[in-house]
């Protein structure tokens, strides 16, 4: 999301470190996920991942950490037990509901974001991942949310895939 530039200095500014981890190594303890701003669970990567994981998952978001979950089918009761944890940490907003199943949420149109008690949850269902391209701006929107953006700079992005610079910085 940085806006084009011709200065080499103002993008080493700019720094973003990924991690991989297999599902087997995501931490049981939530404070074990405090180095990390964002955590992407692919849709494999949920469907493997243990109850235990999810559960400090979960306590580390609502703590303010900021999660995206891809869904995709064959999830067990765990997953749908961890993704309405996610959904009713929020008050008045979007909720999975008691009869949801991993093949309702898996088919759902659009990407579901949530404020989880101080975190922040993104969920991607299957049939969005199939074609990002086309829903490139509702991925945009997405990462925004997920980084805590200000909403002059979340416009800006989904309008123009970057954030704006200032023009007379302070």
């Amino acid at each position: 999301f940085a806006p084009p530039s011709s200065e080499r200095a103002s993008q080493r500014l700019l720094t973003t470190s990924l991690v991989r981890l297999a599902p087997e190594d995501l931490p049981s303890q939530a404070l074990a996920y405090t180095p990390f701003d964002v955590v992407v669970l692919s849709a494999d990567a949920f469907k493997q991942a243990g109850e235990r994981q999810l559960a400090a998952l979960a306590h580390w978001n609502k703590g303010g950490g900021s999660v995206c979950v891809c869904v995709g089918q064959g999830l067990q009761s765990q997953h749908i037990r961890f993704l309405k944890e996610l959904s009713y940490s929020a008050p008045g907003g979007p909720k999975l509901e008691a009869e949801d199943t991993a093949s309702l949420v898996a088919a759902r149109k659009k990407i579901s974001m949530l404020r989880s008690g101080l975190g922040r949850s993104v969920i991607v269902p299957e049939a969005i991942m199939t074609d990002l391209n086309t829903n490139a701006a509702a991925c945009r929107n997405a990462a925004v949310f997920l980084w805590k953006m200000r909403s002059s700079q979340a416009q800006a992005i989904a309008d123009l895939g970057h954030w704006e610079q200032m023009k007379n910085p302070p």
